[in-house]
């Protein structure tokens, strides 16, 4: 991949690349973002399996406790992407240049999910003009859709580093021939992020790949300039939390909260789960109160949303009050929660080591 300081993409959009990592900013407007929860129960297990575990942190600097913390429940990830397809991809036309027509044949693959077959019809296009953007960009699509992501990273980091056009630009193949279909890119469990065919979807696309990687130091880097560039943009704010519980990144989490989004209120699934974000980030620091403030509110209003987002959360409130030392409130909690779920986490486990309190 070619190393840039800023590259311009589109309007409102540039790709950041330096010797750290990848990163990249993009303005507010152009974007259509949506949330769906999935319905998945939260796993267990280490690593990356949906569990994490707290570090203690001082007032003002992270640091090591000396004892490891009780494990805390965190919405796991449904890492698939799926896609909305237009009914037929459109003929190509009699003066159609041969590599239009291949790339056609090339989406009517893609169409019929036949996406092995797809990215081989578009990789020999990429390989036949290393400059088509547009082939570039159906053939990490078509490896993201079969779990190659090792050569979709490396497509679209390629395509990132152009200078255009991009897919969805007028006149471009993917416009003219896959025209309306969107694609929708999981953030968290919960929320996921739907995009038309764009270098707006190449950008989200490629910091999912890279999280699925474990490349979490260049994910990071573009969620936070997407942060740093759309402050109203929340769906960005989501993702960014989920990665810093993810790596531990606890300063980071607080401060990500504490510049944006202290004052949420529980409106839907994506707000009551930056909630859950913020209270931890609370917990963390060991302001209880605040975080109890943060908990209340978001459990208050939680009739209408997903019930394993709700169940987290509630998870998360008896672990907080625990820690607190508030133990007989505690016990009640997880007992609560035992009853709506035995089988959720560890919770039969809490409430065991509870019973004498």
């Amino acid at each position: 991949m070619e190393f840039r300081r800023r590259i311009r993409i589109a309007k409102g959009i540039y790709l950041n690349l330096s010797k750290h990592g990848i990163g990249f900013s993009v303005g507010p407007k152009g974007l259509h973002y949506s949330t769906g929860p999935s319905g998945e129960h939260v796993t267990a297990g280490i690593p990356g399996t949906g569990l994490y575990y707290r570090r203690k942190l001082g007032a003002h600097k992270q640091k090591e406790s000396d004892q490891k913390a009780a494990p805390q429940t965190r919405p796991a990830r449904h890492e698939a992407v799926t896609q909305e397809l237009p009914a037929e991809v459109p003929a190509a036309g009699m003066l159609a240049s041969h590599f239009e027509k291949q790339f056609q044949q090339g989406c009517v693959a893609y169409q019929g999910g036949q996406y092995h077959d797809a990215y081989q019809v578009f990789a020999d296009l990429v390989d036949e003009d290393d400059e088509v953007g547009d082939a570039r960009f159906m053939a990490a699509l078509c490896a993201s859709y079969t779990g190659d992501n090792s050569p979709a990273i490396d497509l679209l980091s390629q395509l990132l580093s152009t200078e255009g056009p991009f897919p969805g630009d007028d006149g471009t193949l993917p416009a003219r021939y896959l025209p309306g279909i969107t694609v929708r890119v999981p953030i968290t469990q919960f929320a996921s992020v739907e995009l038309d065919l764009s270098a707006a979807l190449a950008m989200f696309l490629l910091a999912e790949l890279l999280r699925a990687e474990g490349r979490h130091d260049e994910a990071i880097a573009m969620l936070e300039e997407v942060v740093s560039e759309a402050p109203d943009f929340r769906y960005g704010h989501l993702a960014l939390a989920d990665l810093y519980c993810l790596t531990e990144r606890y300063d980071q989490l607080f401060q990500l909260f504490s510049e944006h989004e202290k004052n949420l209120e529980n409106e839907d699934d994506v707000a009551l789960e930056l909630m859950y974000y913020w209270a931890v980030a609370l917990t963390v620091r060991e302001l209880y109160e605040a975080a109890e403030d943060v908990y209340h509110r978001a459990l208050a209003k939680s009739k209408d949303r997903n019930p394993e987002l709700v169940k987290i959360v509630q998870y998360g409130h008896a672990d907080m009050v625990e820690r607190w030392g508030k133990k007989a409130e505690a016990r009640k909690q997880f007992e609560k929660l035992y009853a709506l779920d035995p089988q959720f986490y560890d919770v039969a486990d809490r409430v065991n080591a509870l019973l004498d309190t």
